[in-house]
């Protein structure tokens, strides 16, 4: 086996990915099997609120592997099959490297097809670098234990004070029975309280360190605001000269302990580009971080969310300069089918699902999707039983013309919400606006399907919404009806 089909082999191990807080939502509602949605809105929250110190930033992904710098994308990226044609379309680049003292960060090469565009990454580290970023080393340090003794002994007083309100409250009553109760209650929460804090610390045990890259951030002071500034959160980038905001992933292959590959996926829609198919795209105020990998290789999820620093561990280098890179789509677009489609659509109640694009590319085949929810208002949000009220995700199930199943990995890009008056506002996708109010309005969602190339010539499209019961004694999951789609 020669070197580019080891790396081949390495990339092809199946990847996990640790998210963000409207994804570990959307994620933990995917999970079909437990009792309703409000209860895993609940645990999530839970284990978030127990865990602030956490921080949690966009989408990583993160292979060890062995090699030298060279190859392709993860083929799991997303579990799904990345083609190897990515080594035949990328354009290489010279002289974009950036450095801090004997650290460098190279841009060596670009690949841009429909909705995805990748910024291939060297970096070569120091070895003082290396160490300070605490690189495979535990994210657990000596720090935590102490921080964790302190917060187990303010749960104690806090619980000790309660016992104590309960009992001057009540002591001139008769009714014991009323302030026992208060204090069973007082008691399972300094439980749960001491449990959530000693797991979480725990949990920091499985963790290493790997590396990560972020762009276009702001300049921050030396003690990071965990909670408002996530310093590798890549959910924004300069397009054309212009910031926008879409969704950013990474995959991180290390090659040695000193050198990392890392390939920065970029999802840019139709709307972002305005039917350009040449454009710039600018890295600026750029840094080097540590993030957190289980020491199995693989990141683990906690009803959708998972640990991505801590505060004691969190490290980041700021990297001088910046890349200005000019991306084309024309050599991929030479070679892709693109098919325009119309009245592909199927319902179900108050949701109409329609299939708008198919790109099939060398790469990998793309989907463009949108989903009009109407009658929708803010106080049904979890008071209803048969119809698409809560438009947090929207989930597809993909098969070939024999009905395998193909695999696929769709992102909501836009969510737009019409209400009675005609008033528009836009969400942030993939999740919520709470504070909204509205009756009998209307959602329209834009989604992408990122699947894996294959070669059917038919394809079906099967779309599903969550929708629990009233009674909170189960989720329903109502299915629309299969749409087919001729690909020849």
């Amino acid at each position: 086996m020669d070197k580019e089909e080891q790396i081949i082999m390495d990339l092809s191990k199946d990847i996990k990915i640790p998210y963000s807080y409207d994804i570990a939502i959307r994620t933990a509602l995917k999970k079909k099997r437990k009792p309703n949605i409000i209860l895993l809105i609940r645990n999530v929250i839970i284990w978030l609120v127990s865990v602030l110190s956490i921080l949690c930033g966009s989408f990583g992904v993160y292979a060890a592997t062995g090699g030298e710098i060279n190859g392709i994308p993860a083929f799991e990226w997303l579990g799904i099959n990345f083609s190897s044609s990515y080594v035949d379309y990328k354009q290489e680049l010279k002289e974009t490297t950036t450095t801090y003292n004997k650290t460098s960060v190279e841009l060596v090469g670009t690949l841009a097809s429909d909705y995805v565009t990748v910024l291939e990454f060297d970096v070569k580290l120091s070895e003082e670098d290396k160490e300070y970023l605490r690189l495979g080393k535990e994210v657990y340090t000596e720090q935590d234990g102490i921080d964790l003794e302190e917060r187990l002994k303010q749960i104690q007083e806090d619980y000790q004070r309660s016992i104590e309100n309960v009992d001057e409250m009540h002591s001139n009553t008769e009714d014991k029975d009323v302030a026992q109760q208060m204090k069973d209650d007082r008691k399972d929460q300094y439980g749960l309280q001491k449990k959530y804090a000693e797991e979480s610390v725990e949990d920091f045990k499985k963790y290493i360190n790997t590396l990560q890259l972020g762009f276009n951030k702001k300049p921050m002071g030396e003690k990071m605001d965990l909670l408002m500034d996530f310093p590798t959160s890549k959910d924004n980038i300069i397009l054309d000269g212009e910031e926008i905001w879409c969704r950013n992933y990474e995959n991180v292959v290390k090659i040695a302990d000193n050198e990392y590959k890392v390939y920065h996926v970029i999802l840019l829609t139709d709307d972002d580009l305005k039917g350009k198919t040449n454009y710039n795209i600018t890295l600026k105020n750029n840094i080097i971080a540590n993030n957190a990998q289980l020491k199995n290789g693989e990141s683990e999820k906690f009803e959708g969310a998972s640990l991505a620093n801590t505060p004691n561990n969190a490290r980041r280098i700021d990297i001088e300069g910046e890349f200005s890179v000019d991306v084309s789509k024309d050599k991929i677009l030479a070679d892709s089918n693109i098919i325009k489609l119309t009245d592909k659509k199927a319902s179900y109640k108050n949701v109409t699902q329609e299939i708008e694009e198919i790109s099939i590319n060398p790469i990998q085949t793309i989907i463009r999707t949108k989903t009009r929810i109407t009658g929708v208002a803010s106080n049904k949000r979890y008071d209803y039983e048969d119809e698409m009220q809560n438009p947090l995700w929207v989930e597809f199930k993909i098969t070939d013309g024999n009905g395998k199943e193909l695999k696929s990995e769709s992102f909501e890009t836009k969510k737009i919400l019409t209400k009675e008056d005609g008033t528009v506002e836009e969400w942030y996708p993939g999740d919520i606006d709470g504070m909204s109010r509205y009756t009998n309005g209307t959602f329209e969602l834009t989604e992408y399907i990122i699947v894996e190339n294959n070669n059917t010539n038919k394809m079906k499209i099967t779309t599903s919404f969550p929708a629990p019961s009233k009674e909170g004694n189960g989720e329903q999951y109502h299915t629309l009806a299969p749409i087919e789609i001729d690909l020849t």
